[in-house]
């Protein structure tokens, strides 16, 4: 829709996309599914808003293949849900926040622009050798913010955690 405009797609069930780019670089695309989301890879220069289980509060799923977007914010609705992330998460030019869900799992690297926030998940499980990086800003993923356990479920490998700015997981 061109570089000043917005891209919403809005559905009351399943929001399924195969690989979304941008050629225009528009402002934002927003993404809100009444139950899940599966989004195949999405390598965009801007704002990258997925909201999953925007209808009833049930159980809902965000699968994600390979994220790459200016800024990118995941939102839940409640402990029932679970975020995947399969591939890399990329933020090119701001943060990375994700919120509301009962267990966020990353299969490969988080890397955040400025900082990866973390809150109200339940557990945020690191899969073997996935590490989370804010290269200008903090990496926050705490009780204080909502997230009861980080999982290194790996069975072997190395989880670096590393931020400019503060680390905290306590």
């Amino acid at each position: 829709s061109g570089a000043a405009g917005t891209n919403i797609i809005t559905a009351s069930g399943e929001v399924n996309l195969a690989a979304v780019s941008d050629s225009g670089s528009p402002v934002e695309l927003e993404i809100n599914a009444g139950t899940d989301v599966t989004l195949t890879s999405v390598d965009i220069d801007n704002l990258l808003d997925i909201n999953v289980d925007t209808g009833v509060d049930d159980a809902a799923t965000l699968t994600a293949g390979t994220l790459s977007a200016g800024t990118i914010t995941a939102d839940g609705q409640g402990t029932d849900d679970t975020f995947n992330f399969d591939a890399t998460v990329t933020s090119t030019t701001a943060g990375i926040d994700i919120n509301q869900a009962g267990t966020v799992s990353f299969d490969a690297d988080v890397i955040a622009a400025t900082s990866l926030t973390i809150t109200n998940a339940g557990e945020v499980d690191l899969a073997q050798d996935v590490d989370l990086t804010a290269q200008n800003g903090d990496v926050i993923a705490s009780t204080a913010g909502g997230v009861t356990l980080i999982d290194l479920s790996g069975a072997a490998g190395t989880n670096i955690i590393t931020a400019s700015g503060e680390v905290n997981l306590a």
